[in-house]
């Protein structure tokens, strides 16, 4: 127990950290739960580039496609970081106006104003 308890105090646990950019949707790898993005740069973590990042839920990318234009957030401690949440961004919309939910009927038709 003493070698666990000065392991621990050499190394303490880093805090998970949490990133915030846009990017483009270049692929969405369903079976190994992968979202590929080309996006902007990570401040204190990594440039602007296109690669995969695991997604802590498949539901985060349920409705995105490839070609979307999203904003994420990721976490974790660097290399073990997800994806925790994903928008679209609206066609034409500026960065951090995320695009409006489809409201739909229950015949899944859009529901009349």
């Amino acid at each position: 127990m003493s070698r666990q308890l000065a392991e621990l105090r050499a190394n303490p646990p880093r805090p998970d950290r949490e990133w915030q950019t846009a990017g483009v949707v270049r692929a969405v790898i369903s079976d190994a739960q992968v979202v590929v993005l080309s996006h902007g740069e990570m401040p204190g973590y990594m440039r602007a580039m296109t690669m995969g990042f695991r997604a802590a839920t498949p539901r985060l990318y349920e409705g995105i496609k490839v070609g979307d234009e999203v904003e994420f957030t990721v976490r974790g401690r660097p290399p073990r970081v997800a994806i925790t949440a994903m928008a679209k961004i609206a066609p034409g919309a500026s960065l951090g106006t995320p695009a409006p939910a489809a409201d739909s009927g229950r015949d899944g038709r859009r529901a009349r104003p």
